[in-house]
């Protein structure tokens, strides 16, 4: 009997410990918004505020297992949405975090560099695991690079239950390179999106250009490459043993964006406990196969994510 109660007693303690950790972890998240707009204000002075769909978010769940999520290029949290409503529908708590410089305007994006996403992505990993023992990774685009960077830099960190990319960004695709080296050279800060897509009609953009209050509508050159190079420098990076985290690949092999083959070698180089899945229906599955809006795949991948992260 007395065993019985001190068990229930420990129980109940790390029970409320983490329970006021979570509600903490929320608040500061809350202040964290506050404080970056006040950042971008004072770095373009036509900023006004970030829509409310742009900013970083949480929400409750019964799992004592945390879902983080990270967004790409352009985007913000968002973007994941709809996987993070499924996998709370599961009972997973749930955390989309904003990359620094995005929910705001080219000129503010600019402003930040590939060293200070991942020194912030680190910061919030290594919060949320002051509340959970258990996190699963999911990062779309730059957000699967920052977390491939993460995971493979801190081998160590046994946190770390299960990493999805979803078309991961390791290389832009060979037709694209001498767009880029034009736009490397020609000294240009900021592109109007809906002018470029005019010019280059993708099936991958049209979810930029509806939903304004999710997308960055003016691209920022400078943190464009600053993408390029954060991907470049993963895709070299040589490990001294392949990482054991369990990884979770799902790749449209019609990307646009994100060079499909790239994202298969360097995952298949970097993870021994790797699935990977390919999606291929010309047209009709983008670098956004998550996106119900625009990808006929997208309740395959949600299936997809949630059962390889229920298995691990």
């Amino acid at each position: 009997m007395k065993n019985f109660i001190l068990f229930t007693t420990l129980f109940l303690s790390i029970t409320a410990h983490a329970d006021t950790c979570w509600e903490n972890f929320k608040q500061h998240t809350s202040q964290l918004m506050v404080s970056r707009e006040y950042q971008y204000r004072v770095q373009d002075i036509g900023f006004v505020h970030i829509p409310a769909q742009g900013k970083a978010y949480t929400m409750d769940g019964t799992k004592n297992e945390l879902v983080m999520l990270i967004h790409g290029f352009l985007g913000s949290p968002n973007e994941l949405r709809s996987i993070a409503e499924m996998m709370n529908k599961e009972g997973y708590p749930i955390y989309s975090g904003l990359i620094p410089g995005y929910g705001a305007t080219a000129q503010v994006a600019n402003r930040y560099s590939k060293e200070e996403w991942l020194r912030w992505s680190t910061r919030e990993i290594k919060r949320a695991e002051k509340c959970f023992s258990k996190i699963h990774l999911i990062g779309f685009s730059t957000g699967g690079t920052i977390f491939h960077d993460y995971v493979t830099t801190n081998p160590d960190d046994k946190n770390i239950a299960s990493v999805t990319f979803l078309s991961a960004f390791f290389n832009y695709r060979p037709e694209f390179a001498g767009a880029m080296q034009v736009a490397k050279t020609s000294g240009v800060r900021e592109v109007e999106l809906k002018w470029v897509f005019q010019q280059v009609p993708v099936s991958d953009a049209r979810v930029i250009i509806d939903t304004p209050e999710t997308y960055l509508q003016t691209a920022p050159i400078k943190s464009m490459f600053e993408v390029v190079d954060l991907g470049k420098a993963n895709a070299d990076r040589k490990l001294p043993v392949q990482s054991t985290v369990p990884a979770n690949a799902l790749i449209s092999m019609g990307d646009w964006v994100s060079f499909p083959d790239t994202q298969a070698a360097v995952l298949k180089k970097n993870f021994s406990n790797l699935e990977i899945r390919t999606y291929f229906r010309p047209g009709h599955i983008p670098h956004q196969l998550m996106l119900p809006s625009v990808s006929q795949a997208a309740d395959q991948v949600d299936m997809a994510v949630l059962d390889f992260i229920k298995r691990h």
